[in-house]
């Protein structure tokens, strides 16, 4: 009976002891474990996204090569078709013209000026259209000292002539027009260089882009 207890009380204690030590396993794990994370949280994994390119704007229409050269009905603040950019040019039309027409009246003009001054000289006389020597203004000038209702009629549509010449040819030199140029295409322009001919001879050419 004696040993009955005996074994019994030794297998207690063994148990007690394997008990034991099972806890303070589990015990030690769990505390390394909170060590390495206080919050007892569980820290996501972190995947990186592969990169994405870069974004970039509408790539750039091409060169058009069926279109027309210019477009010049376009106003500025209307849309600008793909292949195309907007440009300065001179209003040539407007300046030959104006030049023409103020040129052309001021010539015959002057020269009736003239005539009537020799004939004034001649005659020992001061010529009355001396003032139509000025350009545009030279006819309103001479209307001051006429006295023939003909003579003022003339004088009046040759005035207004001159200033309509005058006005266009300052307006077109002055305001160039916008148009739309094909992307690529350069306007020829010729510029004067100074060119060797031979081996002595120097002297100016033409050169330019086409």
């Amino acid at each position: 009976m004696t040993r009955t207890l005996t074994a019994n009380h030794s297998r207690a204690w063994t148990a007690a002891w394997v008990a034991a030590a099972l806890v303070a396993s589990t015990g030690l794990a769990t505390g390394t474990a909170r060590a390495q994370d206080p919050a007892g949280t569980v820290v996501p994994i972190q995947v990186e996204e592969e990169a994405q390119p870069a974004k970039t704007g509408p790539p750039l229409a091409p060169p058009r090569e069926d279109g027309p050269r210019f477009i010049t009905d376009w106003r500025q603040g209307e849309p600008i078709p793909p292949g195309y950019h907007p440009v300065q040019r001179t209003r040539t039309g407007a300046i030959i013209g104006g030049a023409v027409t103020l040129g052309s009246v001021y010539l015959m003009t002057a020269f009736i000026a003239a005539v009537w001054s020799d004939v004034a000289r001649a005659n020992n006389e001061s010529s009355p259209l001396g003032g139509l020597f000025v350009p545009v203004v030279g006819p309103f000038i001479t209307l001051t000292q006429s006295s023939s209702a003909a003579a003022d009629f003339l004088l009046i549509m040759d005035g207004a002539a001159q200033t309509a010449g005058a006005v266009v040819l300052v307006w077109a030199v002055t305001s160039p027009r916008m148009l739309l140029a094909r992307d690529g295409y350069a306007k020829p322009r010729l510029v004067p260089r100074p060119m060797f001919l031979g081996r002595d001879g120097a002297g100016f050419g033409l050169s330019g882009t086409f």
